[in-house]
């Protein structure tokens, strides 16, 4: 699922290109992120929040994206939680090490527990909204929820970024990210590298402006694919998966 929204996305981008369409705000790829998850019988959950047990003002966090199948039953597929990153001008909101860290601190049961207590909150505050008839929203939204409170605890969950650039404006963020994440991401940004060409600087710097033909790349750690054209720079659409070294991040306690 993580690789095909990598690759609609990238096709998608490819489309803005011919029409000469330069998008520039992460916020862009929302709307297209939701229709590609449709089409894969999945649904998208936007600024999907996460709460404290005590739930107070300024204790919530969010994940920019929760994807989650239609119908939840023993063999449903996992839970996918994506954060996106969008590079521009060489600089992005945030740390890709961060965000890791965000997502590692919630499994299943603590995704669990997070739902039944929206559920909660919703119940009352459909009490309190029907005779006004303000509630109809929060109907659906319990609906949501649910789903999400049903979840067996043998549910996988797939933590993933979708990493987004244009041309060779990367690198002036990247000496910051943790040293696994940097690690993986040359990896599969070198294996984009066409056959006998040397992984370098120079080389790599061809391959980010499109200089150079580049190689499709999806393996276990995750997926690279280009969208561009003959008169633009390329976009860049890198997906990287959840890996053992994720865990070995140190970052904060589950909040559940």
């Amino acid at each position: 699922m993580g690789h095909r929204l990598t690759s609609g996305l990238a096709g998608w981008l490819t489309y803005q290109q011919m029409s000469r369409e330069i998008l520039d705000y992460e916020s862009s790829l929302r709307g297209p992120l939701d229709h590609l998850a449709a089409g894969n019988n999945y649904k998208a959950y936007k600024e999907f929040p996460l709460l404290r047990k005590d739930d107070q003002i300024g204790s919530s966090k969010k994940i920019d994206f929760a994807f989650y199948p239609r119908k939840v039953t023993k063999k449903s597929p996992g839970i996918i939680l994506m954060e996106t990153k969008y590079n521009k001008n060489g600089t992005y909101a945030g740390l890709i090490t961060s965000d890791i860290k965000k997502m590692m601190a919630w499994d299943i049961p603590s995704l669990v527990i997070n739902a039944k207590n929206r559920c909660t909150k919703l119940d009352s505050y459909i009490e309190e909204q029907k005779p006004y008839g303000m509630h109809r929203d929060a109907l659906h939204e319990r609906r949501v929820w649910q789903k999400f409170a049903e979840y067996p605890e043998t549910t996988e969950i797939l933590r993933c970024i979708l990493f987004v650039w244009r041309g060779n404006n990367i690198f002036c963020d990247w000496k910051k990210e943790n040293e696994a994440v940097q690690n993986q991401f040359t990896e599969l940004f070198d294996r984009a590298l066409p056959k006998g060409v040397r992984a370098t600087r120079d080389s790599r710097q061809k391959l980010l402006l499109g200089k150079i033909p580049y190689k499709q790349v999806l393996n276990s750690k995750g997926s690279l694919r280009a969208a561009h054209t003959k008169t633009n720079a390329p976009y860049w659409c890198c997906t990287l998966f959840e890996t053992p070294e994720w865990k070995n991040i140190k970052g904060s306690k589950p909040l559940i």
